[in-house]
């Protein structure tokens, strides 16, 4: 799991900011965007690697947010995407229960939308915010049971992943 959450986070995004950002602070200008995943936002039966990464994904975005907003550079923008599973082949064998899975392309135009009106966190698709927001508000054998009613907590039950590269 710690090898998962090194390549997964620490590389790709702490990586990819690293060799960025000195340029987007000289200009005081940019925008960085971060995909995160709804299971960054609530954990995800079967998947507590990813889960975790998409965790620290989500808050790395928040706290570098922050830090360069304290530091004055309110021209660098950014956004973290938290999406349900898009049909890529990545989730083959889950089931997204009373849910559909997202395409790639809505999500992709959704992005685009967020980046133009600096929109922070973008959840994905939109209706999944009241229930994050609930989450936030119910003790925890609540959400276990609200997890059961939405088919959610078997949904990686059947998972295979990605078998053979991405689907066309």
């Amino acid at each position: 799991m710690l090898r998962f959450f090194e390549s997964k986070y620490s590389y790709f995004l702490f990586q990819t900011c690293k060799a960025f950002l000195p340029d987007m602070m000289s200009e005081n200008s940019g925008h960085i965007v971060s995909i995160a995943s709804l299971a960054g936002l609530s954990g995800v039966n079967y998947l507590t690697d990813y889960s975790s990464s998409k965790f620290a994904a989500v808050g790395f975005e928040e706290s570098l947010r922050l830090e360069l907003h304290a530091e004055g550079y309110t021209g660098i923008r950014s956004t973290v995407v938290c999406p349900f599973f898009i049909n890529t082949g990545m989730f083959d064998g889950a089931t997204s229960g009373i849910f559909s899975m997202l395409t790639p392309e809505y999500v992709a135009g959704e992005i685009v939308s967020s980046v133009l009106v600096n929109q922070e966190v973008v959840i994905l698709p939109k209706y999944f915010s009241l229930l994050v927001i609930f989450k936030t508000m119910i003790p925890a054998k609540m959400q276990h049971s609200m997890s059961r009613a939405f088919d959610l907590d078997s949904a990686m039950t059947g998972f295979k992943g990605r078998q053979a590269g991405l689907k066309k």
